[in-house]
């Protein structure tokens, strides 16, 4: 009994991260940056790295930037990663660059266009690498 206790008792210490991501999805917010989670919570950089790294296993976080995360909402599981149109607006404001949603998927978001495109275009004011994560690709 006293094993089960501690292990209890570690569980609830190690909650802070499933709270956190059950308050953004409660709110509509389905990002976050590595910083606003230095600022939430006063625990080492290792033991949030950690955490992090369970959660993208269990498939509930994917990394999109180096330190920009987005959630995984259930309807979302089997593909592993939120459309683009959901994260992009976040991620730019997190990068601090101007942008627009050009090409095919302006068009797309409009309702002119025949098809969904197979990749979102993302126009901006500097060069960027093209995102690929999970079957998603961000030209």
């Amino acid at each position: 009994m006293r094993v089960i206790t501690h292990i209890n008792t570690m569980n609830k210490e190690y909650q802070y991260l499933q709270q956190f991501i059950d308050d953004r999805q409660s709110h509509g917010r389905y990002t976050f940056s590595l910083e606003e989670l230095r600022s939430e919570f006063m625990v080492s950089n290792v033991a949030l790295e950690r955490a992090i790294g369970r959660y993208i296993r269990k498939n509930r976080i994917v990394s999109i930037h180096k330190g920009f995360y987005a959630l995984v909402p259930l309807e979302y599981r089997s593909m592993g990663i939120l459309p683009p149109e959901q994260f992009i607006d976040d991620l730019m404001a997190y990068l601090q660059k101007p942008y627009y949603m050009g090409l095919l998927t302006a068009a797309a978001l409009h309702g002119a266009a025949h098809q969904r495109p197979q990749e979102s275009y993302v126009v901006t004011v500097s060069n960027m690498r093209p995102l690929y994560k999970k079957g998603v690709k961000v030209n």
